[in-house]
């Protein structure tokens, strides 16, 4: 196949991939077999968009183990996560410790308050 009706091809399922991960379709991957320039950006492609299904699957986890289940300190964790990545998910721990917190000082002065002891205060 002439290499110019290649590019074409990978160029195709680059866009449909593209296209596929701005619709939330997170297992889409491109070739590992491609080489070269073509090649690079594939791995690349295919490391954001891993990422991306890695965190979302972390953030539906972390919805249910803290919100339904109550494990009130679970935190989310993402592997590789350097730059824009690990602020994501150090910004969503950090909500979850400022939702969390009153709730947890609320029965902990409660807890106090039912052994006797009046002394205890909350912060606000």
């Amino acid at each position: 196949m002439p290499a110019e009706m290649q590019d074409s091809l990978d160029t195709r399922l680059l866009l449909k991939s593209l296209v596929a991960v701005k619709n939330g379709d997170f297992s889409t991957r491109l070739p590992e077999n491609w080489t070269g320039v073509n090649g690079k950006i594939a791995d690349a492609f295919n490391e954001i968009v891993a990422l991306e299904e890695e965190l979302s699957g972390e953030l539906k986890s972390i919805s249910k183990v803290v919100g339904e289940d109550g494990k009130t300190t679970q935190r989310l964790s993402l592997s590789n996560a350097r730059g824009e990545w690990a602020e994501k998910v150090e910004s969503v721990n950090a909500l979850i410790s400022d939702l969390v917190w009153p709730a947890n000082e609320m029965a902990r002065v409660i807890g106090a308050v039912g052994k006797g002891d009046l002394t205890q205060n909350m912060s606000l």
